[in-house]
């Protein structure tokens, strides 16, 4: 945030062509500072790690840093997050999409993009996004603005990706809901409704269906963690198809 504070003091403080020069300094030191954090989250296994000998809790604000030739396969998204939340990272970075747009600085929105598909690689900062109350709605509508200035310059948004991710564990988190019951009648009129707004997802969702890697970031949401699990109980194999719920029309095909 402390950007956008220095930027607002300039504007008052300083002529047209003394603010033009300013402003872009600080825009450059921005785009070196995202970039900086896109790096490190794109290499977080290999340069965030905590020493075996003296583990802290997952979410505690000391976050050391080493570097090792050695892979790390420890989980290095919680302390992450924890830092993002302490330093509330979305809301800035939601501003800074904000200037972007105002500053026709689509370089730093792209780097900004690069930090946020990030996130779709971790089940924990996907979870995080999610229960987050009002972030997502504020970073999605910035994302928007952004994609419809920039149109054209960037054909692999991130704001579609995000809003598939998030609607795939938000039908993962109901069919989980339907496998817990042991009486579950194949034909569940509310248990298909989910399958069919599934398959509608998949096949017409309208915001995302020109998504080209749509069927990509749903397989890769399905595969994290165990949220397979929640369809096992729902697929039986038939030929070369797998069929969710045979008895009725809805199927995928894998």
């Amino acid at each position: 945030m402390i950007y956008f504070f220095v930027l607002y003091f300039l504007y008052f403080s300083l002529s047209s062509d003394e603010l033009t020069i300013e402003r872009k300094k600080i825009f450059d030191k921005l785009l070196i500072t995202l970039s900086t954090i896109r790096d490190v989250l794109i290499n977080s296994n290999d340069l965030i790690s905590q020493e075996k000998s003296s583990r802290i809790a997952p979410f505690q604000s000391i976050l050391p840093i080493v570097y090792s030739k050695i892979p790390n396969n420890e989980n290095s998204w919680p302390s992450i997050l924890r830092m993002m939340m302490d330093n509330d990272f979305l809301k800035s970075l939601t501003v800074f999409i904000h200037l972007c747009i105002l500053n026709q600085r689509h370089d730093i929105f792209n780097i900004i993009e690069d930090i946020l598909r990030e996130f779709l690689n971790s089940f924990d900062a996907l979870i995080y996004l999610v229960n987050q109350t009002s972030t997502p709605n504020g970073l999605l509508k910035a994302l928007y603005f952004a994609e419809m200035k920039f149109d054209g310059i960037n054909n692999d948004p991130v704001g579609p990706q995000l809003m598939c991710a998030f609607q795939t564990l938000s039908y993962i988190d109901e069919l989980k809901y339907f496998s817990l019951k042991d009486d579950l009648e194949l034909d569940n009129n509310d248990l298909l409704q989910v399958l069919h707004r599934f398959l509608s997802l998949i096949l017409f969702h309208h915001y995302i269906r020109k998504l080209s890697d749509k069927r990509r970031i749903i397989v890769r949401v399905i595969a994290m963690e165990k949220n397979f699990l929640s369809l096992l109980h729902f697929i039986e194999l038939n030929g070369e198809c797998f069929f969710l719920l045979e008895s009725s029309f809805v199927h995928f095909y894998l």
